[in-house]
C-alpha cells in the first residue's frame, strides 16, 4: 500500500483582516480616482496616491496568497508499515523548510487560540519533539486545530500499541528459543 498524506493549511477565514484592508483601499482608490481628477491642484500627488493604493492592495493579496500555499502540516500515514509514520511541516515559496518528526518523538503538544481565531473557528498547533527545548512546529490559522491534534495523538497512540505488541512478541518468540538450550 503507498502512503496517504493528511494535509493541513491554514484557513480561509483567517484572512478577513487582509480582505478587510482590501476592501478599504479599493474603496479609497475608487472614490480617489472619480474625485481626484477633477479637485483643483491635484496634479502629480493624486497619481502617486493612487499608484500607492495599488501596490498596497496587490501587496496584501501576494501576502496572503504566499501564506495560504506556503505552510503545509502533513500527517504521513504509511497503513503497511506503522514504523515509519510521522509529521511532516513544510514552509516556504523561495526558501523552503521542512521538518519531519517521528510520532514516536512527540512530546507535547500546544494549541493557542485568540478572540479573533476563536470567533473564526480558528487556532494556532505547536508541536515540541524529543531533543528541543524549543517549538519545532508552529503553524498558525489551522481550521479546528483540535482535531487536528486529536488525530496526531491517534496516530501517535496506534504506533506506541504496535512498538508495543512488537517488543512483547519478540520477548515471547526469544524465551523459547533460551528454553531450548538449557534444556
Amino acid at each position: 500500500m503507498e502512503r496517504t498524506d493528511l494535509t493541513y493549511r491554514p484557513a480561509w477565514r483567517s484572512y478577513c483582516g487582509h480582505l478587510f484592508l482590501m476592501l478599504v483601499i479599493l474603496i479609497f482608490t475608487c472614490i480617489g480616482s472619480f474625485k481626484g481628477p477633477f479637485a483643483k491642484g491635484s496634479g502629480w500627488m493624486f497619481y502617486a496616491m493612487l499608484i500607492v493604493m495599488c501596490l498596497a492592495f496587490l501587496g496584501l493579496f501576494f501576502h496572503m496568497f504566499i501564506k495560504r500555499f506556503s505552510i503545509a502540516l502533513k500527517l504521513r500515514d504509511y497503513p503497511d508499515d506503522l514504523s515509519k509514520q510521522e509529521i511532516a511541516f513544510e514552509s516556504g515559496i523561495m526558501k523552503n523548510r521542512s521538518i519531519e518528526i517521528g510520532l514516536s518523538k512527540i512530546q507535547h503538544m500546544e494549541v493557542t487560540r485568540t478572540i479573533f481565531q476563536r470567533m473564526l473557528g480558528l487556532g494556532t498547533l505547536v508541536i515540541t519533539s524529543a531533543g528541543t527545548d524549543d517549538k519545532e512546529v508552529e503553524v498558525a490559522d489551522l481550521y479546528d486545530p483540535y482535531t487536528v491534534r486529536d488525530l496526531i495523538q491517534i496516530h501517535a497512540r496506534k504506533y506506541t500499541m504496535n512498538q508495543n505488541a512488537n517488543k512483547a512478541a519478540m520477548k515471547e518468540n526469544s524465551a523459547p528459543a533460551e528454553n531450548n538450550k538449557t534444556e
